[in-house]
Order: structure tokens, then C-alpha cells, then sequence
């Protein structure tokens, strides 16, 4: 967007003038999403903040696009029941419609500000309410890099550090507040400047608008899944799906068990894994083109994910 459409954005979020809610305000973007940029920003008392301004016209082009995607869906249903679909179909747009709610946004800022508390070396941005509105959002601004970036230069010291600290962010909110920062690419996340006596800089994370919640008993299933597949217990990994809600009547479960234990290879074997070789989507592919019926195997809505 051009600065001039931004000012606009912002002035009919708030029906008042952008220079009378910020003291500076850059016209130059610093971030740009799929469904919105960032500027840099400075509120009246002197904070630092970075201003993520939504694309117009955004929630017109996701009712469209639902609208679609029912049609395809329609489709499907040589593949799962109508009431799959349907749910299928709901979870998407109520993720989708929820991660266009800047509002909701902030709400998650501040919320993951209390899960992530005894996590050490991980930050979240602090939102400014008063500065938010639904297609507005006004944050924190951090200094940095980002993770990808810093990783070029680390040391194996200080990338095991890093991700120690991420593990045990996600194991923090997943099983203990049964919430999931859903969002989780290399872009979300910047390693902060201010370092302290740390050696090892600290995490932030960038973007909580598509967090989905879950409850821990919903997560401790996915613990059992886990355990069942260390031990290579076919019979415990059944009834685990069952009581999820997986439909695995159409599909062999040992085919199932196969697919597992290639997604969950690092997971399963005692060896130091190379991430940089380990070629899983091509491994995905062949498996179910040799494979098609695993295509039949359809999650509960609850795991669902629409790709970004």
C-alpha cells in the first residue's frame, strides 16, 4: 500500500486524523504480510511501536473466497461425509475471519504475555490498546534480527540455545495453557538486540494473530499418539485415533503407522538429524503418490489448519 491508502486505513479505523494519534508516523512500510504491512511509529508519550495497518477490502475477499471453497468442497465428499466438510469449511473461516481481527490480535499479545512468563529468553509484544482497532494494530516495537538471519552467523552453542528455548515455548503453551501460536514460520520470530549478560540473545515473537486453542486432554491424546509410536504399538495408536475423532476406516492403519513413522522419523531414531538434508516433503510426495488412498484419511476440524 501506498503511504496515502495507509493514512486513510488508519484515519477511518479511529474517525479521527493519524496526527492526532501518533507523534510520528513513517510512511515507509518495515514489514509487509498477507494480510496487512507494519510502520514504525511513535505513540504521544514516547513509545516505540510498530503499526500493522490491513489491506482494504480484506473481509470482502475472504467471504469470497470461503464461498469458493465451499463449491470445491462439494467435491470432496467422495472422500469424507457432507458433515466433515462442513466442519471442515467452518474451522477454516472462523481461523481465517479470527486472524483478520486485529482486536483479537491484541487480546493474544497480552494473553501470551502470562503463558510465556516463566519461559526465559522469549518475548512477546506488549499491545496498546487505546491504538487498536479491528483493521489496526499497535504494539511494542522490537529491535533486531531476524532468526533466520542471526542463525547465519551463530554458533552451534548458541542455535541449541535458541532452540531449547523455542521447545520449551511451545511445550509451555500447548500443554500447559492447551493454546498453540499456530503461525510458526522463520518470520515470526526475531532475535532481540538487548542481550544483556546473556550470551544468547533473546526471542521474540511477532505474530499471534492465528492461535488456536485446544483442550490439555485433546493434547495429552497427541502425547499418547506419540508415546504409541516409540513403541511401536499399533493397537494403543488406534484407539488413541479413535478417541480423536481420526476416520481410519477407509485406510490400512499399518499404511497410517508408515506415514507416521516417516513425518516422525528425527523423533524416532538415536541419531543427530541434519534438518538441512532431510527432504520430508519429497518423501510425503512419493509416499502418496505410491500410496493414494492415505488421501482418504481425514482429520478431526480440531487439527486443521488452512495453509497461508
Amino acid at each position: 500500500m501506498d503511504f496515502g491508502t495507509v493514512k486513510a486505513a488508519v484515519e477511518r479505523a479511529f474517525e479521527r486524523p493519524i496526527d492526532e494519534l501518533y507523534a510520528e508516523f513513517s510512511e515507509e512500510p518495515i514489514g509487509a504480510a498477507s494480510i496487512g504491512q507494519v510502520h514504525r511509529a511513535r505513540t504521544k508519550d514516547g513509545m516505540e511501536v510498530a503499526v500493522k495497518v490491513q489491506y482494504p477490502g480484506l473481509a470482502d475477499t475472504i467471504r469470497s473466497d470461503m464461498n469458493n471453497l465451499g463449491s470445491l468442497l462439494v467435491m470432496a465428499r467422495a472422500a469424507f461425509p457432507k458433515d466433515r466438510g462442513d466442519g471442515y469449511l467452518e474451522e477454516i473461516t472462523t481461523v481465517i475471519e479470527r486472524e483478520s481481527d486485529y482486536l483479537n490480535e491484541a487480546d493474544n499479545l497480552e494473553r501470551f504475555q502470562f503463558v510465556l512468563k516463566d519461559v526465559p529468553g522469549i518475548r512477546v509484544p506488549i499491545p496498546v490498546h487505546e491504538l487498536t482497532r479491528k483493521t489496526v494494530l499497535t504494539m511494542e516495537l522490537f529491535h533486531g534480527r531476524r532468526l533466520e538471519d542471526w542463525l547465519a552467523s551463530a554458533s552451534d552453542e548458541q542455535k541449541t540455545a535458541q532452540g531449547q528455548r523455542l521447545l520449551r515455548a511451545y511445550l509451555e503453551m500447548i500443554h500447559e495453557h492447551g493454546a498453540l501460536h499456530a503461525d510458526p514460520h522463520p518470520g515470526n520470530f526475531m532475535v532481540l538486540d538487548d542481550a544483556g549478560t546473556d550470551e544468547v540473545p533473546p526471542i521474540g515473537l511477532l505474530d499471534l494473530g492465528c492461535v488456536r486453542d485446544y483442550p490439555v486432554a485433546f493434547m495429552d491424546l497427541q502425547l499418547k499418539l506419540l508415546v504409541g509410536l516409540w513403541r511401536h504399538d499399533l493397537d494403543s495408536m488406534q484407539a488413541v485415533w479413535r478417541e480423536m475423532g481420526f476416520l481410519d476406516k477407509h485406510v490400512d492403519p499399518e499404511l497410517i503407522y508408515d506415514w507416521m513413522t516417516m513425518l516422525f522419523e528425527p523423533l524416532l531414531v538415536d541419531r543427530v538429524t541434519d534438518f538441512g538434508t532431510w527432504k520430508v516433503h519429497e518423501e510425503a510426495m512419493r509416499f502418496v503418490l505410491d500410496n493414494p488412498s492415505i488421501k482418504l484419511w481425514a482429520p478431526p476440524r480440531e487439527v486443521l489448519e488452512p495453509a497461508r
